[in-house]
């Protein structure tokens, strides 16, 4: 065959798909059947080749499943993935670059900051797509894996049918992992050993969502005074005073917790000095008079237990 004729032959060729014979190995455009929703052809297309595709294109692959909506084909990729794939992590800043795929906590060394990588999971309740949410905790998936957990990311988008979703599972994950954001040292033990995040209960303290704080606090083994930046300094910041009385009815309140900050040097074990602004200063510095109000009221009855909560962490750092 001449060149000219098999320029010729090339351009007659469909453009996407090619067929072949039915003996041999079918040529699927994954990208193509999923852009248009084709179910059909991919439930007929080969297994292996299809977990190939997924683990070649893992990160867009988790954002695709997130986003589905077609409960046809929401069944179809969730069937297709193993729990390891749906567990993958993958990264949230598409500025960011990974090294090691398959480590949950990553240092940008360039930044000294931990990568925020996130599941398919999490990406689901980002988007707010409630199905897929149901679909992939009936498969199983881990809850509370990334820097940003999906708890985190449905209690800061105020999504209260999302939140009640995962807590429906509360007994499977840690509800008071959030989001890890603090810049950390060279040393990896640094970052385990200090805990530099801020929790769900936090976040929608923050963002002043009652009904979701409700909810979280109705959970007994909910962590109320945890985080560099506790709940009880994140309503008084925002002026939430509703969300602090609810706060403030708590009995495992610590009314002086409040944001953290570290300094001095890391030791090995810990930072050498820990700096700690209460939130009665927050609420005294913007003025929410009703809520300094609300502060000095509890404030009385627990100073002298948190006196002694502060003394053992001074403690603790000069050792």
């Amino acid at each position: 065959m001449s060149s000219s004729d098999h320029s010729k032959d090339e351009n007659l060729s469909p453009p996407r798909k090619k067929t072949k014979p039915s003996n041999q190995e079918e040529d699927v455009d994954f990208d193509y059947l999923i852009a248009h929703s084709n179910a059909s052809d991919l439930l007929k297309a080969d297994k292996g080749v299809f977990k190939e595709w997924i683990i070649e294109n893992q990160d867009k692959f988790g954002k695709i499943v997130a986003s589905e909506k077609n409960p046809e084909m929401m069944n179809v990729l969730v069937d297709a993935a193993d729990l390891y794939l749906l567990d993958w992590l993958f990264v949230a800043d598409e500025n960011e670059k990974s090294i090691d795929d398959e480590e949950e906590y990553e240092i940008d060394y360039s930044t000294n900051r931990l990568i925020d990588k996130r599941t398919t999971l999490c990406m689901a309740c980002e988007l707010g797509n409630g199905e897929m949410v149901k679909l992939l905790l009936s498969k199983g998936v881990k809850i509370d894996l990334g820097t940003t957990t999906p708890l985190f990311v449905a209690c800061e988008k105020g999504d209260l049918e999302i939140v009640e979703l995962l807590l429906s599972e509360s007994k499977k994950f840690d509800i008071s992992k959030g989001r890890l954001e603090e810049s950390v040292g060279e040393d990896h033990a640094e970052f385990e050993s200090c805990f530099s995040g801020v929790t769900p209960l936090f976040i929608a303290c923050l963002n002043g969502f009652v009904d979701i704080v409700k909810l979280l606090l109705s959970k007994q083994e909910i962590e109320i005074n945890l985080g560099y930046i506790t709940p009880l300094y994140g309503a008084c910041m925002n002026g939430h005073e509703e969300i602090v009385k609810l706060l403030l009815e708590n009995s495992k309140i610590k009314v002086n917790k409040g944001k953290h900050t570290y300094s001095g040097y890391w030791d090995g074990y810990g930072y050498t000095k820990v700096n700690n602004e209460k939130p009665i200063t927050i609420a005294e510095s913007k003025k929410f008079d009703n809520i300094v109000a609300l502060l000095k009221q509890v404030k009385i009855t627990n100073d002298s237990d948190e006196e002694n909560d502060e003394n053992e962490e001074e403690e603790e750092n000069e050792e």
